[in-house]
């Protein structure tokens, strides 16, 4: 027999997900068919033989060298070329995601800093290093990475906007926007130190995000920036 566990998976990239079900892939058709979804699947459609499980699995499909297949060929279908899956790494990696899908607390302004940079924090538990190389340290001469990595600072000075519940306009706006830009480079070069130098503590990096972070928050929500 095969452990149920192995037989159930499945990887996303630039939103194209390859899929592995060793059962009926009817309940997974929206996550790779409708919607935004773009993917495959590798499933089994129908029951009743019985034989040992490593044979099984061979004889359907759930091998590594064919989900690698139906994974690669989704690859070349939706990215074309390896520069083409590069780029679209590099936008989900720095992208950061619609506040909705932030939960932040309700409350004090600084509440809502830290909720954020807690939030922040989080993922560069996860993905520092990756992030500090692609969206940091790998620019280069690239004017189209470039220019993903500035919109990825409009949106993230944005989010901090949202966060904070600012709702100014114009020119108050823009200054607001750039306000958060420059916090984001300072921010970068935190998690430089803190991911990759190890000069400071988790509890150091954060301290100074949420304590530069708060008044500039601050001085923009009473307009005296």
């Amino acid at each position: 027999g095969v452990s149920p566990s192995l037989l159930t998976g499945s990887a996303v990239v630039g939103g194209v997900m390859a899929l592995v079900e060793a059962g009926i892939g009817m309940p997974w058709f929206e996550l790779t068919v409708t919607g935004r979804s773009r993917g495959a699947r590798v499933s089994l459609e129908h029951y009743g033989e019985s034989a040992d499980g490593p044979h099984l699995l061979r004889k359907y499909g759930f091998t590594p060298e064919n989900v690698a297949g139906v994974a690669r060929g989704l690859i070349n279908h939706y990215f074309g070329t390896k520069r083409d899956l590069y780029v679209e790494v590099v936008r989900a990696m720095m992208i950061v995601p619609e506040i909705d899908r932030v939960h932040l607390p309700n409350g004090t302004l600084r509440h809502r800093v830290e909720a954020s940079v807690d939030w922040l924090m989080s993922v560069l538990d996860t993905h520092g290093r990756t992030w500090l190389a692609v969206g940091v340290d790998g620019i280069g001469d690239d004017p189209q990475i470039a220019a993903i990595l500035n919109e990825a600072d409009d949106r993230a000075a944005q989010r901090v906007l949202d966060a904070i519940g600012f709702d100014g306009s114009g020119s108050e706006h823009q200054v607001a926007l750039a306000v958060f830009r420059s916090w984001g480079g300072m921010m970068k070069a935190t998690a430089r130190e803190w991911v990759d130098r190890k000069t400071l503590s988790r509890k150091q990096a954060r301290t100074i995000l949420v304590e530069t972070l708060v008044p500039l928050a601050e001085r923009v929500m009473s307009g005296s920036v």
